[in-house]
């Protein structure tokens, strides 16, 4: 199993950090608080823009990298992942995909929106 992870902000390139450990396999390290993962968190791979989440591009990295860290802009320059607009895909007992998106809430009977009266 695994679920999907959707890393866009700009200051997790450099302080997201993960090693790569003696199964070969990337692990995340040091993680920043905005990113949604825990260290430990296995890398399966990545999915390009408009791809099936079950088309996952697997990272493998290279046999001399074991025990080396990386920050995620080093993982994406190496994997030609596209930060802003690739998945990240983490293995996982479960499968979660999300997106964000801006929703107007009174669409759902949720008025949120309160009229003033302007002076």
């Amino acid at each position: 199993m695994f679920y999907c992870v959707l890393i866009r902000f700009t200051d997790a390139d450099d302080d997201l950090i993960f090693r790569v450990n003696d199964d070969g396999q990337y692990e995340a390290k040091a993680i920043p608080p905005q990113v949604g993962m825990k260290a430990g968190d296995i890398v399966q791979g990545f999915v390009k823009e408009g791809s099936l989440s079950s088309d996952v591009i697997p990272l493998v990295p290279e046999d001399k990298s074991i025990g080396k860290d990386l920050t995620l802009g080093q993982l994406a320059k190496k994997h030609k992942i596209n930060l802003n607009k690739d998945t990240l895909i983490l293995e996982k007992k479960a499968r979660y995909c999300t997106h964000l998106c801006k929703i107007d809430t009174k669409t759902y009977g949720l008025p949120q929106t309160r009229q003033r009266k302007v002076r």
